[in-house]
């Protein structure tokens, strides 16, 4: 994957929450496994990224702009090789992200762990 790439990459899967098939069953993507424990309502598919950029313009430009600053500041970990613990809450759901990304002769190759638990 090139440098290119890796932005639009970072942007559409950073923080898939999990992938499922109909019967629960975790399904691959991109190469990558979605972990997760049992929950009674998943969320299929979901970017947890884009959905808090949407909430983010409905509070109003300033929030809008804190959200794409933490955006930005994402990429530039993924690129900087940095390995990043990330937590987020959606719908009763903890979303664990563990994600790593290391340069190899100008082009990455690119390790996500996503690790869904719910809470109560």
């Amino acid at each position: 994957m090139k440098k290119n790439e890796v932005y639009n990459f970072i942007d559409n899967y950073s923080e898939v929450a999990i992938l499922m098939d109909d019967d629960g069953i975790v399904i691959h993507h991109n190469n990558n496994v979605f972990d997760y424990q049992f929950f009674e309502k998943p969320i299929l598919g979901k970017n947890i990224s884009k959905i808090f950029l949407e909430k983010s313009k409905l509070l109003g430009p300033l929030t809008y702009a804190q959200a794409l600053n933490c955006q930005e500041k994402d990429r530039l970990c993924w690129l900087q090789q940095d390995t990043i613990l990330n937590t987020e809450y959606y719908e009763d759901i903890l979303y664990t992200t563990i994600r790593i990304i290391v340069a190899l002769d100008r082009e990455y190759l690119i390790l996500l762990i996503n690790k869904a638990q719910s809470f109560k």
